[in-house]
């Protein structure tokens, strides 16, 4: 036993000769200087694995580090040939990566822009963040369930901290207070502003006949039309939410944050919307309890 403690002792002080070699630590500021360094690398690891979950990019990053830990055996095995080949293989695997997801890698950064570390480096109270109001909630589920009664598609795009400006540029300007009767007027069939979205900043409507991107997830359901996929796509794409009516069934959906929730009448829609755009800080992650695929 004594044999044993002196072994783990003596490992044990090898392990701290070595680390103090390797890192140069010299005395105690430079062992602390390496503690904060770690802290800081692990809470910078921790923020991006935040970020990037359930996305694509979650999927890539497993795909690296596989790459990674294949390439560290190769070496340590001295596997000349494999470590060679992935050695030279990492500048062209990085430009794929940037070319393949770069749709991910977009949004990664517009979470980081508009997340609360955003205020560390500017003026939270002047912000440029459009507010929206109860009365132009209301206005937006009067119209909508008053659509919804009479089976005329529509799409709402409520922005929110992600700025919207290719969306809005792709439709017909209206900057023009928001309303019921507007909304009801916009969406009237066979009228030039009846296709495509609306897009609503604050308590204006900004644009109509505005053009979504479709979402290219292959499990959504085959019930849901292109109304419905171009305002999963948007969500995908940006923090905002879309109320969609169906032509076919006047059913009412939202979709938010590339999740889509159907089934909405005039109390929960309306409750809905309040709970997301006018309560700070609530855990939205509780507001959609179902993945879309599960939603057809």
């Amino acid at each position: 036993m004594i044999l044993v403690l002196a072994s783990v002792a003596e490992w044990f002080k090898r392990l701290i000769t070595f680390i103090s070699e390797y890192f140069m630590i010299r005395d105690l500021t430079d062992f602390i200087i390496i503690i904060v360094e770690i802290i800081i690398i692990a809470f910078v690891i921790y923020k991006l694995i935040k970020l990037i979950n359930n996305t694509r990019a979650w999927q890539l990053l497993k795909g690296i580090l596989i790459i990674v830990f294949v390439a560290l055996m190769a070496n340590l095995l001295g596997l000349k040939t494999i470590s060679f080949i992935i050695n030279n293989s990492i500048s062209f695997l990085t430009f794929a990566v940037i070319v393949i997801f770069q749709d991910d890698l977009k949004k990664i950064l517009e979470k980081l822009g508009t997340s609360k570390l955003n205020t560390i480096f500017t003026d939270s109270a002047h912000h440029d963040t459009a507010v929206i109001g109860e009365s132009t909630i209301s206005s937006i589920v009067s119209a909508v369930c008053d659509l919804s009664e009479e089976n005329i598609g529509a799409m709402i795009v409520i922005e929110k901290n992600i700025k919207l400006g290719e969306i809005v540029a792709s439709g017909i300007e209206i900057n023009s207070e928001i309303s019921s009767e507007l909304i009801k007027q916009i969406f009237v069939p066979n009228t030039p502003l009846h296709d495509g979205a609306i897009v609503v900043r604050g308590n204006r409507i900004l644009a109509a006949s505005c053009l979504l991107p479709l979402t290219s997830n292959a499990n959504l359901s085959t019930e849901l039309g292109t109304r419905h996929r171009a305002a999963i796509g948007i969500s995908e794409q940006s923090d905002s939410i879309t109320v969609v009516v169906s032509e076919e069934t006047g059913k009412i959906s939202i979709t938010m944050e590339g999740n889509i929730r159907r089934g909405f009448d005039n109390e929960s829609l309306n409750n809905f919307l309040k709970n997301v755009l006018l309560t700070e800080d609530i855990p939205k992650k509780n507001l959609f309890k179902f993945r879309s695929k599960k939603n057809g």
